[in-house]
């Protein structure tokens, strides 16, 4: 918890400073387009610092000089300049396996795109394909047809250079389109030069430890999305020069290695509600063993198999994670509407009653609300779960 900053309250009001400090500091912060509530880049800083106006964490990888920039990392994420280096050597399987002929298809397609976004840029892949139409027609798509294999032969050329390196993301705007530029008028010069897959490998494993404070290798693996075994590798090595240090944890039978800085608080104290992406509990596995709470998110989850609703988060009130709450931003109606309320099994030292955990999420649910500049929380009518009643309540 204290690795992730999360162990206590924020002690003052978040400005501009303590955005970018918690945002950078943070080393990953995981995008997706889901906005049943608020935009998940947004959500793990609100865990860490509060209420913030969220200006100042779009100003970040929107304007220049670049703090943050988007790349694939733990999915599409943020990132700072330094990681998206590090990224560099591992990101291209994937372009390699399924964009490489894009040029041989469509011949002076990629020479075409990066004039565009040279002349032009920053500008999104809707701007470039309008720009680029009558050489290379965007054809209809088929019904049903989602996904990367639906983009236009314009897309797989963007997309090949986002991921070559040769073109960077310069931030979103208000439509939340990914807006391109020429890499080196995103990137640092001194961060251009690609490091080896080896350097990539050393650093972003000890990164990951440091974020994480202690994990297993698999644990320490996801928070870039690396591979197991060469991180294995890569953890044995920094025990051996005593940058880690392997330890048992209860419940844990995989070895663990800890950060030798991080260090424990007497007491968690912070409360708050955790988006599904944040990257205390984006791994799955790791926040069951840690939190007792088996997880998963039901946006990607058939209705009839949804167990906690469609987009319940997690209520972290100390050291445990008491309950889940199924939430959506009603902007029309400006209320924060409660689909479900769900209380967890007691896992941890001192489990609070029911009655308390309800009392403290009517209060968790009340900041958040303000803070999405809605007028109030509202129970629905058919709201499920345990915790429902209590909540009720506590809300009056």
């Amino acid at each position: 918890l204290r690795a992730q900053g999360v162990e206590k309250p924020p002690a003052r009001a978040a400005n501009k400073a303590a955005v970018t400090r918690a945002a950078t500091g943070i080393g990953v912060i995981q995008i997706d387009s889901v906005n049943v509530l608020a935009r998940a880049h947004y959500m793990p800083l609100y865990a860490r610092i509060g209420p913030y106006e969220r200006a100042h964490l779009d100003a970040l990888y929107s304007n220049t000089p670049h703090r943050l920039i988007e790349q694939w990392g733990h999915e599409a994420c943020l990132v700072t300049p330094e990681v998206h280096r590090l990224l560099a050597p591992l990101r291209k399987g994937w372009v390699d396996r399924y964009l490489s002929g894009t040029e041989a298809e469509h011949p002076g397609i990629m020479a075409a795109v990066h004039r565009e976004v040279q002349d032009h840029g920053p500008l999104t892949a809707r701007e470039i394909q309008q720009h680029l139409a009558e050489d290379f027609p965007a054809p209809a798509r088929e019904p049903g047809q989602s996904g990367w294999w639906s983009w236009t032969a314009v897309k797989k050329a963007i997309e090949y250079a986002f991921h070559d390196g040769t073109i960077a993301s310069a931030g979103r705007n208000a439509s939340f389109e990914r807006r391109y530029d020429l890499t080196e008028r995103v990137i640092p010069a001194e961060l251009l030069p690609t490091p080896s897959r080896a350097e990539a490998y050393a650093e972003l494993t000890a990164r990951s430890l440091r974020h994480l404070g202690l994990g297993t290798a698999h644990s320490v693996a996801d928070y870039y999305r690396l591979r197991v075994e060469p991180v294995t590798a890569e953890l044995e090595k920094l025990e051996a020069a005593g940058a880690a240090e392997r330890i048992e944890v209860e419940g844990i039978r995989k070895p663990v290695w800890k950060d030798p800085a991080a260090t424990i608080p007497r007491a968690a104290t912070a409360t708050t509600l955790l988006s599904p992406f944040d990257p205390l509990i984006f791994e799955r596995r790791r926040t069951e063993e840690l939190f007792g709470m088996r997880y998963r998110i039901g946006i990607y989850t058939p209705a009839p198999k949804r167990t906690h609703g469609y987009y319940s988060l997690p209520l972290l009130v100390g050291e445990n994670i008491v309950g889940r709450y199924d939430l959506k931003a009603d902007r029309k109606a400006s209320r924060l509407l409660v689909n479900g309320a769900y209380l967890e099994e007691p896992f941890g030292a001192r489990w609070p009653h029911p009655r308390e955990v309800a009392a403290v999420a009517a209060d968790e649910l009340a900041r958040l609300a303000g803070w999405l500049g809605l007028g109030g929380v509202v129970v629905g009518n058919a709201a499920d779960g345990d915790g429902v009643e209590q909540l009720a309540y506590a809300l009056g």
